[in-house]
């Protein structure tokens, strides 16, 4: 077939999924990868290919060689496969420099959060996300940092109109970012309803945060249609966002009572799942854990 006529075809989740898993099989820069890791990498790009969610936080390996980075082994990957996968055209590898984090996102999407009319953040994404302000232990809900809306418009403004678009964008160096920004930017782009807006101590260092605080965890799978057992984690699952959330806020805030987030995070990622494949569905884990402190 040729690739004029590969690009035409439509593309489902699946094929996607089996197209970058057979790229990343093929690639001696990864032949050290266990192959399970190598799968879970290609679910969770088609994942965002496919428009299920926005954004995913690469971390499942590094590269034996360094001469070559992770940015340019991810832009060949994006280089090459847009020519025969379709769905890879929106897809973009964003980095930062500073805190060495990479993302893999839809560019469509992650642009939409951001509104130029009114030079701030979207609708859509101010109504799906809580902003949650934490000082060591205590928590909060908050407005959205400052630097967010100015770092979703350097995303447009450096992405442009072209088309396709660019493989990889960096998020400008230059703009002074806290840890606060940068928490919730991430799980602005990971699709999370609830981002953390951490607060460095002003005496010296971040802290623990919530030590010892009973949380609301959240987990997302994609489950095999066939398997009718929802009450724990499978073999064939795959883990798409985890997210925590303070058990006395989802007591407080009526958006962020577990029933309410179970029932959010099921008709936002099962309509679009339904929409991408026939072969997996959304099912939602609950649990409440108290932990001596949570990465941000």
């Amino acid at each position: 077939m040729a690739p004029a006529e590969r690009l035409s075809r439509p593309h489902t989740f699946d094929d996607v999924a089996q197209t970058l898993h057979d790229f990343l099989k093929a690639s001696p820069a990864v032949r050290h990868v266990p192959r399970i890791k190598l799968r879970q990498v290609a679910f969770d790009i088609a994942i965002v290919a496919s428009g299920v969610r926005s954004g995913y936080l690469f971390d499942a390996f590094v590269l034996r060689d360094k001469r070559l980075s992770l940015k340019d082994f991810f832009s060949e990957l994006l280089t090459l496969l847009r020519k025969s996968t379709a769905p890879l055209q929106d897809v973009v590898m964003l980095s930062d420099e500073s805190s060495e984090q990479l993302f893999i996102i839809s560019l469509p999407m992650v642009k939409g959060y951001y509104d130029p009319d009114i030079g701030g953040l979207s609708n859509s994404l101010s109504i799906w996300t809580s902003f949650i302000e934490l000082q060591q232990s205590s928590a909060k809900i908050s407005t959205p940092p400052p630097a967010l809306a100015s770092m979703l418009r350097a995303i447009v403004s450096d992405a442009g109109a072209q088309d396709p678009p660019v493989t990889a964008l960096s998020l400008a160096e230059h703009e002074p970012r806290t840890i606060g920004d940068m928490v919730a930017f991430a799980a602005c782009v990971l699709e999370f309803p609830v981002a953390y807006v951490p607060l460095v101590n002003p005496n010296g260092g971040a802290g623990a945060f919530l030590a010892g605080v009973a949380l609301d965890v959240y987990e997302c799978l994609l489950v095999p249609s066939e398997r009718e057992d929802r009450s724990s984690v499978g073999d064939a699952d795959h883990a798409m966002l985890k997210f925590s959330c303070p058990q006395t806020l989802g007591g407080d805030v009526p958006v962020l009572r577990p029933e309410r987030v179970v029932e959010r995070l099921v008709s936002r990622f099962g309509e679009r799942v339904r929409a991408a494949t026939s072969s997996y569905e959304v099912a939602v884990m609950h649990s409440v854990e108290t932990m001596d402190r949570v990465a941000m």
